[in-house]
C-alpha cells in the first residue's frame, strides 16, 4: 500500500478556481476511483498557490491502470484544455507508510 501525494502549482489566485474545477469536472470522471481519494488540500502559509490531493493505493498496478483508463476517458482532452491553463507546474510523490502505520491504512 502506498499514497501519492500530487502537488499542484497554481497560478497565484487561482487555488479556489481550481479545486472547483476538480469538484465539479474531474471527479465525475474519476468514477469508482473517487474511494482512492484521501482527501484535495491547499495550503495557506508556507509555499503558496499549491493544491495537494492525496490517493492510496494497494499496488502501483492498480495506480497505473486507473491513470491509464482516466487519460482514454472522452472527455479527458476538453478536461486538459480547462486545468492546463490554471496550472504552472505538477509533480508526484509515492509514500511508503511506516510499518507501524500500514496495517492501520490497510483496515480503512
Amino acid at each position: 500500500m502506498f499514497v501519492e501525494k500530487r502537488i499542484y502549482n497554481v497560478k497565484p489566485g487561482q487555488v479556489h478556481r481550481f479545486l472547483e474545477f476538480v469538484e465539479k469536472e474531474e471527479l465525475d470522471m474519476i468514477g469508482q476511483r473517487v474511494n482512492n481519494i484521501i482527501g484535495y488540500y491547499y495550503s495557506e502559509v508556507g509555499e503558496l498557490n499549491q493544491v495537494i490531493g492525496m490517493w492510496r493505493y494497494d499496488t502501483f498496478e492498480e495506480r497505473a491502470a486507473g491513470r491509464s483508463a482516466f487519460h482514454q476517458h472522452p472527455n479527458f482532452p476538453a478536461l486538459a484544455d480547462k486545468m492546463l491553463p490554471l496550472m504552472v507546474s505538477q509533480s508526484s510523490q509515492f509514500l511508503i507508510p511506516a510499518a507501524f502505520f500500514a496495517k492501520r491504512m490497510q483496515a480503512r
